[in-house]
């Protein structure tokens, strides 16, 4: 089944559609905001001089995070990308600060609304639900969260009855599962629906138990293996696993999967949704488009910004480029590699090696009987670079087998990592994420 015409459209089709948009995109930001206009001009890229795929990719800028930030503090809150009037503004959000150097704003006026509905749509109709179906939604609902409005707007337009939950506590999400189950299924994190497991435990039932009749998880914001999700399948009562991609950038849901994450041990693709948004993957230094089966950067244009419009934005998303024909759905939507989407400011530098957090909680979190870990960088008092890795592992593992662990872990992450890490047993329980998983304290800086 499909949830807009496009998704049935040929490539020449859907570039075509594109290319249209894209031009679109232009000539509106170029006559309504300041901000793209200064940055246009000065390109020698006015939007009549944009004639084809290869002026578009060679003369109109990349931009990033901080031209944005500088934007705002000139013309303070939305800066001069706004291109509606302040009073036509209905919704506002902001990127999430994880890289630690400010928080971009986003604006939606009443044009933005039902597109990015569309967004979301996907996400919960690509995965499987149709009229009738209960969603959980735990993602917290705060100025840092893309999905409010575009999920109520999908709510009503697929017939799904959607629950927020997002500000109780755990205990007391599963408790309204009890009370108005059976869902069909819910959106989480890999780091937090282990930690769903572990709760349920606690209160002496199993998730099985507690979700049953349970359809579909579908996962974001971090990492994982093959091997993982089929132990989570099992733990889970066999659930269709999927996978969601999601940005500020664009405002809702921009990617997902037709299905589970996983044949076998062959990771399958997020269709990025390239009827709302042109995506490039470029190469980081070059600046050139990757070819399919490598990785790049995603450079995102959106087709359906009216407030704060965006174009060309490095997303720092380092993604493996993966072409339509290689799923069988027959959508003519290019994607990524499932489970493998990364952070290029998340990346550490230490001892020279170039270091992916994301590469550290696929190797620990493999492990079942370790429920959560944190990692730290720091100088010793000689001033070299450490880096220490503390385990929170179940009680029920005795002793000999902790102790063994705790060496294996360190010797696969030596492995992977190409440093030596020090890895220890953690003497406290260690602090559960429910949305973007925060693991990792660079203290080196501190220490100058």
């Amino acid at each position: 089944m499909l949830f807009t015409p496009m998704e049935n459209a040929s490539r020449e089709e859907l570039e075509r559609f594109q290319w249209k948009k894209v031009k679109d995109a232009l000539e509106r930001s170029y006559h309504n905001s300041k901000f793209y206009k200064r940055l246009l001009d000065k390109a020698g890229a006015r939007p009549e001089q944009i004639r084809s795929w290869k002026e578009f990719r060679e003369k109109v800028p990349i931009i990033g995070k901080q031209d944005l930030l500088e934007d705002q503090e000139a013309s303070p809150p939305y800066g001069e990308r706004l291109q509606c009037r302040r009073e036509d503004v209905k919704f506002t959000l902001m990127t999430s600060g994880t890289s630690g150097i400010g928080q971009e704003v986003y604006s939606w006026n009443l044009q933005d609304m039902v597109p990015m509905a569309v967004g979301w749509g996907r996400l919960v109709f690509w995965s499987g639900y149709r009229p009738g179906d209960i969603h959980l939604d735990m993602l917290p609902t705060n100025l840092t969260l893309a999905f409010p409005k575009s999920m109520v707007i999908a709510e009503h337009l697929l017939g799904v009855h959607v629950l927020h939950v997002g500000s109780y506590t755990t205990r007391q999400k599963l408790e309204m599962v009890k009370r108005f189950g059976p869902v069909a299924g819910f959106t989480a994190s890999p780091a937090y629906l282990t930690h769903l497991m572990e709760v349920s435990r606690e209160m002496g039932s199993d998730v099985r138990e507690i979700f049953k009749g349970l359809k579909y998880i579908q996962l974001v914001f971090q990492n994982y293996d093959p091997e993982w999700v089929w132990r989570m399948k099992e733990a889970w009562g066999g659930p269709r696993i999927t996978e969601g991609y999601g940005c500020s950038q664009f405002g809702t849901g921009a990617g997902a999967t037709c299905g589970d994450v996983v044949i076998g041990n062959k990771r399958r693709m997020i269709h990025f949704f390239e009827d709302c948004c042109l995506y490039e993957v470029l190469n980081k230094e070059t600046r050139q488009p990757v070819e399919f089966g490598e990785e790049g950067e995603v450079v995102l244009t959106s087709f359906s910004r009216h407030a704060s419009p965006v174009i060309r934005f490095a997303m720092q998303d380092r993604v493996r480029l993966m072409p339509h024909y290689d799923c069988d759905c027959g959508k003519p939507f290019n994607g990524a590699e499932c489970g493998n989407v990364r952070r290029y400011d998340d990346m550490m530098k230490i001892r020279g090696m170039n270091v992916w957090p994301s590469a550290v909680d696929l190797e620990v979190l493999k492990n079942t009987d370790v429920l959560e870990y944190q990692g730290r960088v720091f100088l010793d008092n000689r001033g070299n670079e450490e880096v220490k890795v503390m385990l929170e592992i179940a009680e029920a593992v005795p002793p000999a087998e902790k102790t063994a662990l705790i060496s294996s872990i360190a010797s696969s992450l030596q492995e992977r990592t190409g440093i030596r890490i020090t890895v220890e047993q953690s003497p406290e329980k260690l602090p559960r994420f429910e949305f973007k998983p925060l693991r990792w304290k660079d203290e080196r800086s501190a220490a100058n």
